[in-house]
Formats: structure tokens, C-alpha cells, sequence
């Protein structure tokens, strides 16, 4: 008879203390952090995108464009693009002001000389003559004022890095 009723007890005890542990108080919070194992993506960089000069009033001929297709043929895969871009700006420089050649255009510059890092084997369009325009020790091209040639360099580039590295090859 002990065996009747003690086995019941014994059991009901014994499932009591084995779930006491799992009811521990939250008072309605959630204490234990939850770790996400699928890493976050990373931020993009917002030193690029869309991030030209605003001003309007420093503005090229518009037959800048053309001429330097011709200097530049291999980059006229961007000119449909470039010509857009500039219309609807109006030919203002879009990486000048008054001030002269803004930050963005040397982030530019960096992010495609050091291509390689972002995973990307890419070979740039007119490798050396975008670093000679940009060389800031070159007294011949480099001044730091607006020069229609290193702007429309610099937006070809612009358009070769947005298709390589944020599109896709």
C-alpha cells in the first residue's frame, strides 16, 4: 500500500523540482540576450553615393563632353550616363566649389586606386592618366580649381566604380 500512494508523491515531487528551474521570475523582461549567429551586414559607404557638390554656379561648356570622349575613348561606355548626369545639373561641377576640388573626389580617387580590397579584380579604364590628373604634386594638372577634364574623369571613374563594386561586374 505504501508503494500506492508513495510513487505518486515521489513522482509528482520529483517533476515539480525538474520544471522549478525553468520558471525562473523575468518580471516581464527578457534578460538573457538572444545571439543572431548570421552576421550583420556591413554599413555602405556613404562617403560616395550621391554626394556631389551642390553648388550651380561654377559650370563647363558642354563641349567638354565630346572632346573628351575623343581624348578618352575607352570610357565612352559611360557617356550615356555622363551626358544625363550633367544635363540635369546643368554642366555645374559636380566635384568642385568654390572652394576647389572637394573631399569626395580624393575618397574617389582612393577607393579605386585600392579597388583590390574590395574583392574586386577589376582593371580601371586609363589607370595612370586618372592618376596623373589627380596627383596633387603634378603642378600641370592639379591646381585644385575646377578643370573639366578631371571632373569628367572623375565621373567616368565614379560611374566604373558604381557599376563594378555596387552593381556588379
Amino acid at each position: 500500500m505504501l508503494h500506492k500512494t508513495l510513487y505518486p508523491i515521489l513522482f509528482c515531487a520529483s517533476l515539480i523540482i525538474l520544471t522549478l528551474p525553468a520558471c525562473k521570475s523575468s518580471n516581464g523582461k527578457n534578460n538573457g540576450q538572444v545571439v543572431d549567429t548570421i552576421p550583420k551586414k556591413q554599413p555602405a559607404d556613404i562617403t560616395l553615393p550621391g554626394n556631389f557638390s551642390t553648388q550651380t554656379q561654377l559650370k563647363f561648356d558642354s563641349t567638354a563632353i565630346p572632346a573628351f570622349f575623343t581624348q578618352y575613348p575607352r570610357l565612352q561606355v559611360y557617356e550615356k550616363e555622363l551626358l544625363s548626369f550633367y544635363q540635369h545639373r546643368n554642366y555645374a561641377y559636380a566635384w568642385f566649389d568654390q572652394n576647389g576640388i572637394l573631399e569626395q573626389a580624393g575618397n574617389l580617387y582612393n577607393k579605386i586606386e585600392n579597388i583590390s580590397d574590395e574583392g574586386v579584380s577589376a582593371s580601371l579604364i586609363y589607370h595612370n592618366e586618372f592618376h596623373a590628373l589627380m596627383d596633387n604634386d603634378s603642378t600641370e594638372s592639379f591646381t585644385g580649381q575646377p578643370n573639366s577634364t578631371i571632373e569628367l574623369m572623375l565621373t567616368a571613374q565614379y560611374f566604373f566604380y558604381a557599376k563594378t563594386i555596387w552593381t556588379g561586374l
